[in-house]
């Protein structure tokens, strides 16, 4: 009687056992999805590096400028930097700021993520929260009209852009300091 008990035992032992390594190894393969996911997801715009341009037209429509190298979209706010083989290497995104500079024409921002969460409205502040600290900051353009780049490598992104570092204006439009002139995002080397 003892000996058929510990059979008993030992196969519900065994049976439990089982039931936890399945329960563990799908939890392991979930995370690890889960994981991949985010970073798939860390890139959130419509069009992505190395995209066929062909792509870009059916999402973006007609340029409003193209040369072999680039295409520009105001009414999207973004700029397609192409490879020699025709595909995305290099996205730039107006910012509220853009106007600054004459003869820009207008921009149409949009609030959608890009990447990591952010938009084309997002500040200074917001890419410094999300990004960290940047790799490089440098001051640019004359005591006027002075501006802040800075250039950030995560996830595989380099992610350059230029903020308002003394509040100017365009005309009517005052812009307050932190305030994002532009980004654009390529791979980094």
């Amino acid at each position: 009687m003892i000996n058929r008990l510990n059979v008993k035992i030992l196969l519900f032992t065994s049976f439990i056992a089982s039931i936890v390594l399945i329960i563990t190894n799908t939890c392991d393969r979930s995370n690890k999805k889960h994981n991949q996911d985010n970073t798939k997801n860390s890139w959130e715009y419509s069009i992505r590096l190395g995209d066929s341009r062909s792509k870009v037209h059916e999402l973006l429509g007609i340029p409003s400028r193209t040369t072999s190298e680039i295409e520009e979209y105001p009414t999207s706010g973004v700029s397609v930097w192409f490879d020699s083989e025709n595909r995305i290497g290099k996205l730039n995104f107006a910012g509220p700021a853009i106007g600054i500079y004459g003869g820009t024409p207008k921009q149409l921002l949009s609030d959608n993520p890009i990447l990591f969460g952010l938009t084309m409205r997002s500040n200074e502040a917001t890419f410094r929260k999300v990004l960290g600290l940047p790799s490089l900051e440098t001051q640019e353009r004359s005591q006027a009209f002075r501006e802040q780049r800075c250039i950030w490598k995560k996830e595989g992104y380099l992610i350059n852009a230029l903020f308002v570092l003394a509040e100017r204006s365009d005309g009517d439009k005052l812009y307050q300091r932190g305030t994002l002139i532009w980004f654009e995002v390529s791979p980094t080397l």
